[in-house]
């Protein structure tokens, strides 16, 4: 599988973030007049992507951040809601789980263990693909070569 549009999901927004760091950016160019200060603008955003960080997104990640859950092992999701009818946070969870039970399942009916995912050598060039040709997967965690770090198998580890 390449990066030709072949990976669904992966093809648009990794090649809209490749060609977005390409631009040329100046004060005279269409970005610099829409901007209220083009250079303050890029050096705001290079400071916030700098200090990005892939596993930090994640939805239970990003509710404790921000107040609305703490972590709570005996709760459903591994997490005890501040606002307990706050809808998004509810069902963005229920979505949340209902993917992470998808990926655990195809995971685990391609890979009996971390041995056959070291083996994938279609995973593993994949990877390597997509790491030297798209800059901005660079900023992503190392991967692991374990069925756990593809498919966290515990309601409450955060990938």
């Amino acid at each position: 599988m390449g990066l030709d549009g072949s990976v669904p999901g992966f093809s648009s927004p990794s090649s809209h973030s490749a060609l977005v760091l390409t631009i040329e950016y100046d004060n005279d160019s269409v970005f610099g007049v829409s901007f209220i200060s083009i250079d303050y603008s890029m050096e705001m955003s290079s400071a916030v992507y700098k200090n990005w960080v892939f596993t930090g997104q994640s939805l239970p990640t990003n509710l404790i951040k921000r107040g609305l859950a703490v972590d709570d092992h005996t709760s459903p999701h591994g997490l005890r809601l501040v606002i307990k009818d706050y809808p998004y946070v509810v069902d963005g969870l229920e979505i949340w789980d209902a993917i992470k039970t998808w990926v655990q399942e195809y995971v685990n009916l391609y890979y009996s263990n971390d041995k056959a995912v070291e083996k994938d050598t279609k995973l593993q060039a994949w990877w390597k693909e997509v790491m030297e040709k798209v800059p901005l997967w660079r900023l992503y965690p190392k991967p692991s070569n374990s069925k756990q770090k593809i498919a966290p198998r515990t309601k409450n580890q955060r990938v």
